[in-house]
């Protein structure tokens, strides 16, 4: 199951609206941290796994899905910086089994 947070669902119809026939897939990316989950534009697979919330459509596979069991998608609001920009905004992702 995945379930959205009220302060992530604003910023993932913005994502979703760039391209709304192309769905967002949750996935595993690496970082400098290791590897972890994302949010990607993506086109469905035959196997995936839909989950449509407010509009946004998500796909997964089914066996990352499997491995996670429950994932939370939230929001971090950064602080503001000296040229305007924000920093440290993004989509937090959390799996009740973490990726390792």
């Amino acid at each position: 199951m995945i379930t959205i947070k009220d302060e992530a669902v604003i910023h993932l119809q913005n994502l979703q609206d760039a391209n709304p026939e192309q769905p967002l897939r949750v996935a595993v990316v690496g970082g400098a941290q290791g590897p972890g989950l994302g949010i990607i534009p993506d086109e469905k697979n035959g196997e995936d796994q839909v989950f449509d919330y407010q509009g946004v459509k998500l796909v997964i596979e089914p066996n990352l899905m499997g491995y996670c069991r429950q994932i939370t998608i939230g929001f971090q609001e950064g602080k503001e910086g000296a040229c305007g920009g924000s920093s440290g905004s993004g989509f937090l992702i959390q799996a009740q089994v973490p990726i390792s």
